[in-house]
């Protein structure tokens, strides 16, 4: 490399030093020819002065300025103009002065590292330090280029080439090289070999080792040679092979070795960046001029050519690490799947790293071995399958590579994967020339606890010493940066995974399969080592209990939540606190891990999990559709149950799988809530099935159906019914109980007793029945069915069927059990409850139903019991009681077919009967009346009492006018109930007569006659025709209910009867009216003839009358006229008949006239008649309004006169139609 010297003479040349002058040129020369790399310019006129200060002087390496007196001080501004400069320039300043006249300006030029002579010169000083800074600027030049040539490479093997290249050169030169990087994050500096020179060949024989130093130790501290190098920063050590050095050579940390055996001089350069030891360069010399270690030249350029390659080595992996993070890390797309992510990754590490392949290795773990391990996930050559079997796979905590880097959280660089004690070779990889480098994938959240590892990237490449530890700073860069996107990617996925595959668990009725999945795929989203899950029962009031429905994975013992009482449990703080609680083990408690509560809170652990380290309570929470218009957000959600983690290990839950988890859980908690409806509404429409098919059969079986009072059934078959009841309950019930259930012990010692119970499904339906508990005929609580049959042989207890049934009957509500809760807001122990009402010892559920009729009355009790606590929800008693409210129904549906059917054998009895008395006569109707009405419905007796008003209107009867005739007995009846009698004739309202209320003597008669009801009917034929009283009575038992509905049926009955009787008695009246009748048709004939006689008179005296008077006319005519003439005589006696004829035939109309009249007025009443018999169907006070508009409209009419009467006869007409018409 050339090196440029500028002369500038600034004197004359003829002033006194000019001698100096040329003699100073002639040793420059002289120099010169020995070097011809240097090259020399002089400019010797002032004017060439200006061309130079116009000049770059970037050309210029050193500049020999000489002065004289005019112009000593100039040397000033080409001081400042190189300070300027950049590149590297020597200044040489020669006073051509008296030695007094430059003491300052010496000075001056020394402070400013300008070399200042004065003359006379000593040019052999002056030619050794002219060779010393043309040295200088050469070794500096040299630097200089080397620094940009590798800045200007963008190829790390070009770099290292570079470098090598240069360190043959003079001033160095080696035999052998070696570059190591060394790791600054460890403690001992541990320092990997990067780059060989020359490389070595594979050694054939030896097969394990490709280089004798490979044994050399690796570690900075425990290499005192290397540490020395990296305090000294350059080490050398010259005469090796000598053997007076032996010692001084132990001191330095020299060993002999088969890769040192044949070195004579060594030098160790360390290259510093930043005062951090970044490479360890070493350079071995086996023959030729040894290296000095006096050689100040050289270790000054060592320690600048450390200093360029360490800060080339750091910038290159900077720029590079840089530009790949930000490469993977602008790909990270939002829609990308996680193995899709993850193949990137690994491709684009790949690619710039430049290794065989890339595999990424996620973290799962071995529930049945409670131990975690890896299993391949993806590769930059593809993804894995994932159906990998854990129990057989190598890459188990501990084992191989990146079960060592599992282990303890930290990156590992394998060299040499057959040196390596953790690498486990296979037949695809046996380790021979192989290169590993293996780094943890740890969330950001989590930086600080190194061992929460989600997966594991390892790369590698069949070559030795290829991996730096700028390889895995990008590494842990990008899986630092990307762990946080791939758990959550992976989370999301999973739990998206996870929710299809559990929504197809909704349909699936076993909910047991449903739990297990949920806690199967809990573990596999977090780093747990069980899971077990708790429905719970929301009571309200944010009070909860557990349902008994429960599952761990993998299966083994847990306990029941602890809800109340003083030693609560986890669950009962996440209800309370409404989140995702985490526990730590400090001592024998779980303490919660929280920084918002300042008081500690501690749960005692359960017994079955004595080594869990770390607890957490996921509650699974629902929209409470109850409570959506509560003001309160945490009253908004209630628990479907709750999801418990338990983890062996020492690092605790992650923030990712905390919220893994959480998501996880709300999904859980709304598949398992739509089950939950799904399972309802499945199990009420097979329950509607089952009520049709149920109360179908009860309704139609031919049984009369038990009430509240001591009637007896009439039939037989009621054992039967009640039978099909109790099936009908028990079938509606067990399709609903299947799940996994507790033993049947109580507590946890005796759950232990019983371990074998928690591995196998319990069979709760042979530990159901069902029974039913009716009154008896004496009114008394009394088991009538249970099913199975079987079911009661040896534990049958009257007593308690009784007790329970008088509980139901006080309370008028069901009997539900709850642990240690409340029963129907009564408090009471379920204990106390069971062990005073269940009817078997071994029952730990209770569930009791009344049957209540339309008037809320209980009439019977459908009871339930299961060995098992909680087997009883809410939904199985909503549904018994909608089956009891229809059993009820269907009671009264038979009861009033039963009533209908009655009623239609009385009608019919009735009937038949009433055309038989009304044939009889008025005198013997009564009689007949009474016994037909007595055998058609199975009376003990039947009597009719008549009344009859006296003068002054008071109705009384005489015994002797009661039909049947009375014998002593029934007199006395008569005579003992006349207040009854009397009171149903004035009031005209039946009234029964009820044994238990009344008098003690009353009784006494009525158990002498053997009756049990009686039944006082009005015997009338309308409100004004009231005739006596009935006496219906009964020795049989009858149903109150259904008397009182047929009590309108005798009512109706004893009317017809009556009406039949008036009407008989109305007829015999008529018939002797019409005796009457006959007398005045008699008359009628005998007025008729003689105004016929009297018609015939007048017709001939007026035939006689105008005979004389034309005959007398004519006579007259013929004679001459005369007052007693014949003709005179004749018209005269015409006249005189024709006077009688108007005469007679006057009589003979009068007669007709009176006839007609009397016809009127018999029509006239016989119309009102009819009207007034018509009101009396009417009501009594509207009956006699009418009655009296009827006689005054009639009396108005009769005062009339005739021709009043003819001429509103129409209008009459119209009135009379609209009264009847009001009538």
């Amino acid at each position: 490399m050339d090196t440029k010297i500028l002369f500038l003479n600034l004197s004359n040349d003829d002033d006194n030093f000019s001698k100096y002058r040329q003699e100073m040129l002639g040793t420059i020369e002289n120099l010169l020819n020995n070097d011809k790399s240097i090259e020399l310019k002089k400019y010797k006129e002032n004017k060439d002065e200006k061309k130079l200060f116009c000049n770059d002087l970037s050309d210029i390496d050193l500049l020999i300025l000489w002065v004289d007196s005019e112009h000593c001080n100039d040397w000033i501004y080409f001081s400042e103009k190189i300070e300027k400069q950049s590149q590297i320039l020597g200044f040489f300043v020669i006073f051509g002065i008296e030695e007094d006249q430059i003491e300052d300006n010496m000075e001056k030029a020394m402070m400013r590292n300008i070399y200042p002579f004065i003359c006379p010169i000593n040019y052999t000083n002056f030619k050794a330090y002219l060779q010393a800074v043309v040295s200088e600027i050469k070794y500096k030049k040299s630097l200089e280029k080397f620094k940009q040539d590798i800045w200007r490479t963008d190829n790390l093997d070009s770099l290292v080439n570079r470098a090598f290249e240069y360190l043959k050169r003079d001033p160095v030169g080696y035999d052998r090289a070696s570059i190591s990087l060394v790791d600054n994050r460890t403690e001992e500096g541990n320092r990997y070999l990067f780059r060989y020179d020359p490389q070595p060949g594979y050694d054939q024989q030896s097969g394990a080792s490709y280089r004798a130093d490979r044994n050399l130790q690796k570690s900075i501290e425990k290499d005192r040679l290397i540490k020395n190098v990296d305090r000294d920063t350059v080490l050398i050590i010259d005469k090796i092979q000598d053997k007076n050095k032996e010692k001084e050579l132990d001191e330095l940390g020299w060993t002999k070795e088969a890769a040192t055996e044949d070195i004579i001089s060594w030098i160790g350069l360390a290259a510093k960046y930043q005062n951090r030891t970044i490479a360890i360069i070493t350079l071995d010399q086996t023959q030729g001029t040894p290296y000095e270690p006096s050689d100040y030249r050289l270790r000054e350029f060592l320690k600048d050519f450390g200093r360029i390659f360490a800060q080339a080595i750091v910038e290159f992996f900077k720029k590079r690490n840089q530009e790949v993070f930000e490469e993977i890390i602008n790909e990270m797309g939002d829609d990308l799947k996680s193995e899709v992510l993850i193949t990137q990754i690994l491709q684009k590490l790949k690619n710039k790293l430049g290794c065989d392949n890339c595999n990424y290795f996620s973290v799962a773990y071995d529930s049945d071995k409670k131990e975690i391990f890896l299993k391949e996930y993806a590769s930059a050559k593809g993804i894995f399958s994932k159906k990998t079997e854990k129990s057989t796979h190598p890459f188990k905590k501990g084992v191989g590579i990146v079960g060592a880097v599992l282990e303890d959280g930290k990156s590992r660089i394998v060299p040499h994967a057959f040196e390596d004690k953790n690498f486990v070779p296979t037949l695809k990889h046996p380790g021979d020339k192989l290169s590993l480098l293996a780094v943890p994938v740890i969330p950001i959240n989590n930086k600080n606890k190194p061992n929460r590892i989600i997966g594991v990237i390892c790369c590698y490449k069949k070559k030795p010493d290829y991996f730096t530890v700028y390889d895995r700073d990008l590494i842990e860069n990008i899986a630092l940066s990307a762990a946080t996107v791939i758990e959550r990617t992976q989370t999301l996925e999973f739990s998206n995974e996870i929710s299809s595959e559990m929504a197809k668990l909704v349909v699936n009725p076993d909910k047991t399969k449903l739990l297990s999945q949920i806690c199967h795929y809990a573990l596999q989203v977090t780093s747990a080592g069980s899971a077990s899950i708790h429905l719970l029962q929301h009571l309200g009031n944010n009070q909860y209990r557990a349902t008994g429905e429960h599952y761990t994975y993998p299966p083994g013992k847990e306990s029941p939540p602890r809800l109340e009482g003083k030693n609560t449990g986890a669950t009962f703080q996440a209800i309370k606190l409404n989140k995702t609680l985490e526990f730590s083990r400090e001592n024998d408690k779980l303490v919660l891990v929280s920084s918002e509560q300042t008081d500690k809170i501690s749960v005692t652990p359960a017994p079955e999990h004595p080594d869990v380290k770390y607890k957490l309570v996921v509650p699974l929470k629902i929209a409470d559709e109850k409570q959506q218009d509560c003001l309160d957000e945490k009253q908004k959600e209630c628990l479907v149950g709750a999801l418990y983690l338990n983890k062996y290990s020492e690092e605790p839950f992650s923030k990712v799988e905390k919220f893994a988890v959480e998501l996880f859980a709300s999904q859980a908690a709304s598949i398992i809530n739509d089950q939950n409806i799904l399972l309802e509404n499945t199990f009420r429409s097979k329950a509607l099935k089952d009520f049709a098919e149920a109360i179908e059969n009860i309704a139609t079986t031919d049984n009369i159906v038990p009430t509240t009072d001591n009637i007896v059934p009439t039939t037989d078959n009621t054992d039967e019914l009640l039978k099909d009841v109790a099936e009908y309950s028990y079938s509606l019930v067990k399709d609903n109980l299947r799940f996994l259930g507790y033993p049947i012990c109580s507590n946890l010692e005796k759950q232990q007793e019983t371990e074998q119970q928690w591995n196998n499904y319990v069979s709760i339906l042979s530990e159901l029945f069902s029974y039913v508990v009716i009154r008896n005929t004496k009114g008394q609580w009394q088991l009538k069915a249970n099913w199975p049959m079987y079911s009661l042989k040896e534990y049958f207890d009257q007593n308690k069927s009784e007790g329970i049934s008088k509980e139901i009957e006080y309370r008028k509500s069901n009997i539900f059990t709850y642990d240690g809760s409340e029963v129907q807001g009564k408090k009471q122990n379920d204990r106390d409850i069971l062990k005073k009402y269940a009817l078997k010892d071994t029952s730990h559920s209770l569930l009791a139903v009344p049957i209540k009729d339309k008037y809320e009355r209980i009439i019977g009790v459908i009871c339930l019991e299961h060995s098992q606590p909680y087997a009883f929800k809410e939904l199985h008693q909503e549904v018994i009681k909608h089956f009891a409210r229809q059993v009820a129904i269907a009671f009264q549906k038979k009861n009033f077919m039963n009533l209908l059917s009655n009623h239609n054998k009385i009608l019919e009895s009735l009937y038949t009967s009433l055309h038989k008395i009304v044939r009889e006569s008025p005198k013997n109707m009564l009689y007949k009346a009474v016994s037909e009405t007595r055998e058609a419905l199975k009376a003990e007796s039947v009597i009719v009492i008549p009344y009859k008003k006296n003068m002054i209107c008071q109705a009384s009867f005489s015994i002797d006018e009661v039909v049947p005739t009375p014998d002593e007995d029934l007199r006395s009846f008569i005579k003992a109930f006349e207040e009854i009698s009397s009171n149903v004739y004035s009031k005209e309202s039946e009234q029964w007569l009820e044994p238990n209320k009344t008098r003690k003597e009353q009784q006494e008669l009525l158990e002498k006659l053997s009756i049990s009801h009686g039944l006082c009917l009005p015997f009338s034929a309308g409100s004004s025709k009231k005739i006596g009283v009935m006496w219906i009575l009964f020795s049989k038992s009858l149903d109150p209910e259904q008397s009182k509905e047929e009590t309108h049926t005798y009512t109706l009955y004893a009317n017809q009867i009556a009406l039949a009787y008036a009407n008989s008695m109305e007829f015999e009246r008529l018939k002797n009216k019409s005796k009457e009748y006959s007398e005045i048709d008699k008359d009628h004939k005998r007025v008729r003839w003689q105004a016929g006689a009297w018609f015939l008179g007048s017709i001939l005296a007026s035939i006689a009358g105008f005979s004389l008077i034309g005959f007398g006319i004519y006579d007259l005519s013929k004679n001459s006229p005369g007052f007693l003439s014949n003709g005179s005589a004749a018209i005269f006696s015409g006249i005189v008949l024709e006077a009688v004829t108007v005469l007679t035939f006057n009589q003979g109309k009068a007669a007709n006239e009176r006839l007609d009249h009397y016809h009127k007025e018999l029509y006239n009443t016989g119309q009102l008649n009819i009207l007034l018999s018509a009101t009396e169907q009417l009501e009594p006070e509207i009956a006699l309004d009418e009655k009296r508009k009827i006689i005054q409209s009639v009396a108005n009419y009769w005062l009339k006169s005739p021709d009043e009467t003819n001429n509103s006869e129409k209008t009459q007409e119209v009135k009379s139609e609209n009264t009847q018409n009001k009538t």
